[in-house]
């Protein structure tokens, strides 16, 4: 169909090649919503952050960190005894909360933690990391938070009401 420059365009290949050009561009703006407004393959781990931390504990009785490893805004993934808990500095200080976001379960040590609020990486969901209350949805439940207890330069932490040994 495209000939020598002598032949005539045919005006229906234009009016396909506008459409196709029309479509590719309403079916990109899901994908930008996605990408943009939801941040769903949003890699939080920016430019300047410090690498991915995470720690392993024995017990609830062992310190989880020094209070000089977190900076303002960072946090720490800790496995204690299977449970996944995120301890981070917030501008109050050091708080601890559960690492599953409740409405799809996503990795909030992936998230974002800004003032003493976390998000959710996967669907932006948004709770106070003091009370674990939801600040925005789509959760609907709120998350667990800790104890957290400073002794000697270390940070202990422990779920609420947990009897723990002093040192």
């Amino acid at each position: 169909m495209r000939g020598g420059p002598e032949a005539e365009v045919w005006r229906w290949s234009l009016l396909v090649s506008l459409l196709g050009v029309v479509l590719l561009g309403i079916s990109g703006w899901p994908g930008g919503t996605l990408v943009f407004r939801n941040q769903i393959g949003v890699d939080h781990r920016y430019a300047n952050a410090a690498q991915f931390r995470e720690r392993e504990l024995a017990s609830w009785n062992d310190p989880a960190c020094n209070t000089g490893e977190l900076g303002q805004g960072q946090m720490m993934l800790l496995r204690v005894r299977g449970e996944r808990v995120v301890i981070g500095r917030c501008s109050d200080g050091i708080v601890a909360f559960s690492d599953r976001c409740t409405h799809r379960g996503g990795p909030l040590s992936d998230g974002a933690l800004v003032g003493c609020t976390v998000q959710c990486p996967w669907h932006g969901s948004q709770f106070d990391v003091h009370t674990g209350r939801v600040v925005t949805g789509p959760a609907k439940s709120k998350i667990e938070a800790y104890e957290t207890e400073v002794r000697g330069g270390e940070v202990y932490v422990a779920p609420r009401g947990l009897e723990r040994k002093a040192a």
